[in-house]
């Protein structure tokens, strides 16, 4: 059956419904029920464009993984033959920090994903984020050639470390700095592009 524009418009609110709750609460802290009520939709909406509640999750995961993915590559494609660090990191994390917040939610529940063990989270991560789909690692090693494996394995978990403590904004830094500071999206890649930059070229331990 073809889906019509108005199809697409349900989905569209399902998704960003689905998006914003599991952001806020995690998988398990979200039912059905509570989507369908957050859409204004009924729960046959559901069956019919997702069929399950690990569906729909995979496919808000999916839909943001692309758009994000897209993004990188075409500003990657723009650097030329002979990009620094900082242009590669730029290029990589700026489309998580769109200026117009439209990942903010995205952001969060992402860094809930990678640390949440439900299987049917870990199923849809790894189902979106495979080995083939990672470009961050394959476009910074020619940075950290002079590394062993096993160095260069621990600066990733550094990098990625840092970036989902970033993504999560617990607020954590606010509690303890007892003040706040800038998040703004321009200034969030500069201040993270230069921390992991310095940290990628810091001397093999």
């Amino acid at each position: 059956m073809k889906r019509t524009s108005s199809d697409e418009s349900t989905r569209e609110r399902v998704l960003n419904a689905a998006e914003q709750l599991f952001a806020d609460r995690g998988y398990l802290g979200v039912s059905v029920r509570d989507i369908t009520q957050h859409a204004n939709v009924n729960l046959g909406v559901i069956r019919y464009h997702f069929e399950s509640k690990e569906s729909l999750f995979r496919a808000v995961l999916s839909r943001n993984a692309v758009a994000i993915q897209e993004q990188r590559l075409k500003a990657l494609a723009l650097l030329g033959d002979a990009p620094t660090l900082e242009q590669i990191l730029r290029a990589l994390i700026e489309p998580f920090f769109a200026k117009n917040g439209r990942y903010k939610n995205f952001r969060k529940l992402f860094a809930r994903t990678v640390t949440d063990p439900t299987p049917e989270v870990r199923r849809a991560h790894l189902e979106v984020y495979n080995r083939d789909f990672s470009i961050l690692p394959k476009t910074i090693a020619e940075f950290c050639s002079e590394l062993t494996d096993q160095d260069f394995s621990w600066r990733l978990m550094c990098l990625f470390g840092a970036m989902f403590f970033i993504e999560a904004d617990s607020g954590k830094i606010d509690t303890i700095r007892k003040s706040q500071f800038d998040t703004d999206p321009e200034a969030s890649v500069k201040f993270v592009v230069n921390f992991l930059s310095a940290g990628l070229r810091a001397p093999a331990v």
